[in-house]
């Protein structure tokens, strides 16, 4: 065996154990429609332009089974020629018929805009459908929040969940802090400083 072959199956072997763990880890995070993210974020070095988001790969998912080969492609691709991207998930199932809404109206206010909105429309119908579907309120009952605390020591914000009664499902580090995965709350009473609340937050998988 060739020491590329050997780089390729080491590759394929860490990322096999590496989704089997992420789906172990964010079981609670796996029913329902999902959408998994590669994405290079702006703030990052990523651009915001239209070329770019139509190079970011976003994976429409229906059950754990997809959800779980979703997850492998990403990271197969993060960890051999997208080095920069991080992988997310919804946290929130997603619904079609919500989203289906959203995609017809927008389509029916592009349809009587101007050509070079509608041409833009058509040519990325896959990317307006996510949009959409992202857009939409998932289904009754199956809404969470992500608290995104910005510093290693989240005790502020643990602090402030429990004299707030605000129950903390999950919490998992990040690259620069972490994420607390809670029950929906009254977001007016949660300041910046303790965190920014996400109602249709993103988990993250990989950076």
């Amino acid at each position: 065996m060739s020491g590329k072959q050997k780089k390729i199956g080491a590759v394929i072997d860490e990322v096999d154990l590496q989704t089997q763990h992420l789906m172990e880890e964010f079981s609670d995070y796996t029913g329902g429609v999902r959408v998994v993210f590669l994405l290079h974020r702006g703030k990052e070095g990523g651009s915001n332009n239209h070329e770019y988001k139509r190079r970011s790969l976003r994976l429409i998912t229906h059950n754990e089974k997809e959800l779980k080969d979703a997850i492998r492609k990403c990271l197969t691709l993060q960890k051999t020629t997208h080095q920069e991207c991080r992988v997310y998930m919804t946290v929130n199932p997603r619904s079609l018929r919500n989203g289906e809404y959203i995609f017809k109206k927008t389509q029916l206010e592009t349809d009587f805009g101007d050509e070079t909105g509608k041409r833009y429309f058509y040519e990325r119908l896959e990317d307006k459908w996510i949009s959409a579907l992202v857009q939409g309120k998932p289904p009754k009952g199956c809404a969470k929040f992500i608290l995104d605390v910005d510093e290693r020591d989240n005790s502020k914000a643990l602090s402030f969940c429990g004299e707030n009664h605000i129950e903390i499902e999950k919490a998992y580090a990040t690259k620069n802090g972490w994420h607390l995965i809670v029950k929906p709350f009254d977001v007016s009473i949660c300041p910046r400083e303790i965190a920014d609340v996400q109602k249709e937050g993103l988990i993250l998988l990989s950076y």
